[in-house]
């Protein structure tokens, strides 16, 4: 209960009910406010209202005492009366203000004194605000109120931003934010792995040396650019990683004041998964060689190669002779399966690593020989020729052999930047036609540069 001595009034602990509230009150009832230092009576009306509207009050009329008080319960403000100031009142407020920041303790000091310096002094060394004597109920409560809202306001905020922190840094994702200068301004914690080693130290430093070289220089480069807010630029680069090379993916987004926000993500299984498909969609699913699409990729490829280095290249077409009577005679899974020995015997008969055998059509097959000459490939279409007829697959359909054979066009060139490759294409494809036109189970070369051909024949 409140206790009347003379003209001060104390409040010794009472705490109002929890829920007391007055009509259209807006006030937690949980919310605690602490009284320091003796007080007039005609404070009371001010502190009356207060616990009308709910708010527990506890009152410690002896200053010195209030910091082990909050020390023991918890308060959301601090009512400090200091009637004509003093230096020990000054050293409280100092005390509380560095245990309790400004948004988790606010202070209102309560004075009898008109002192625009010692306000100032007040304020400067940790007050949120201050009342004069004599007090106007009105306008005590509203200031009072008014802080504690706006501590409300600011831990709900708070509440808000550690949510989100926990959420970053819950994600694999490494995010940071970084200046135009390249110092790192903040970031999530999570991480990563041998990928990225995240620390509290990081911030400040410049990206070069808090992250991998091959991540700087992509933060770098993007920063240099002359950038809208809101620009997304998103790479994929290689990381040398303490353990082995990592992929990452970069995702780097400008925001103001020239800064940037970047997401950086492990996607090493992910680029591994990608290039198992990648190699996948390149492959003849049932010979196991490279596709038509894929010796698209690998001729033009190797066309610009060999024109930069002023190279030959060579261009082999086989067909297997009468494959039609095969399959007629013997059924289509007699023909896949001789579809996948012929490829095995035309991958054993290349020994070089850049040479590629792929499955060009139904029957038919183009071998890519780089660095090689039209006698050094009328010489590997031989062999291949001599190597699928020794699989000695029977053919009882074929009017040529008894046994599996194949028909060659070879056509060689030294490519240059201004020729198409379809020139060495059509080159082989019609020396493939004169071979089957021949007989079958022979090879046939043609030079597109040069109208002089060369013939082999059982």
């Amino acid at each position: 209960m409140a206790r009347t001595d003379g003209t001060e009034t104390f409040f010794t602990s009472e705490r109002s009910l929890p829920g007391k509230q007055g009509d259209g009150d807006v006030s937690d009832p949980g919310v605690s406010i602490l009284v320091i230092g003796k007080q007039q009576h005609a404070d009371s009306v001010i502190t009356e209202a207060l616990k009308r509207k709910g708010y527990l009050l506890e009152a410690v009329p002896d200053a010195r005492e209030a910091l082990g008080v909050i020390e023991e319960h918890e308060c959301s403000l601090v009512l400090f009366n200091i009637g004509e100031p003093r230096t020990a009142d000054l050293e409280i407020v100092a005390k509380l203000r560095v245990r309790h920041s400004f948004e988790d303790l606010p202070i209102i000091v309560i004075t009898d004194r008109v002192d625009r310096n010692l306000m100032v002094r007040m304020l400067e060394i940790g007050a949120n605000d201050y009342i004069l004597r004599p007090l106007s109920t009105s306008i005590s409560l509203s200031r009072i109120e008014n802080q504690l809202r706006i501590r409300q306001a600011i831990q709900a905020l708070q509440t808000d931003r550690n949510k989100m922190r926990d959420t970053l840094n819950s994600i694999p994702d490494f995010i940071f934010r970084v200046g135009r200068e390249g110092k790192i301004f903040d970031m999530t914690s999570g991480v990563r792995g041998d990928l990225v080693q995240v620390s509290p130290e990081m911030v400040g430093m410049d990206i070069e040396d808090a992250l991998p070289r091959e991540i700087a220089e992509g933060v770098t480069a993007f920063l240099k650019k002359d950038l809208d807010v809101g620009t997304l630029e998103v790479n994929r680069s290689p990381v040398v990683s303490t353990a082995q090379e990592a992929y990452v993916e970069m995702r780097l987004v400008a925001c103001h004041g020239h800064q940037a926000v970047c997401i950086v993500r492990d996607v090493t299984e992910q680029q591994k998964v990608e290039s198992e498909l990648q190699e996948l969609a390149k492959t003849d699913t049932l010979t196991q060689v490279s596709n038509r699409r894929h010796f698209d990729e690998l001729f033009g490829r190797e066309w610009l190669r060999q024109a930069r280095s002023n190279r030959p290249i060579a261009l082999l077409l086989v067909d297997i002779d009468h494959f039609k009577r095969f399959n007629d005679t013997l059924g289509h899974p007699q023909g896949d399966l001789c579809l996948v020995k012929v490829a095995r015997g035309l991958q054993e008969g290349i020994f070089r690593p850049g040479d590629f055998v792929t499955r060009y059509g139904g029957e038919e097959f183009a071998i890519i020989l780089t660095e090689t000459d039209l006698e050094g490939a009328l010489l590997v279409a031989e062999r291949i020729r001599e190597s699928v007829e020794a699989l000695k697959i029977e053919h009882p359909a074929s009017p040529t052999f008894p046994y599996v054979t194949v028909s060659v066009g070879v056509a060689a060139t030294i490519p240059t930047r201004e020729q198409n490759p379809d020139v060495l294409l059509q080159a082989a494809d019609q020396a493939l036609y004169d071979a089957k036109s021949g007989g079958r189970n022979c090879i046939m070369g043609k030079d597109p540069d040069r109208p002089i051909q060369a013939a082999s024949n059982i």
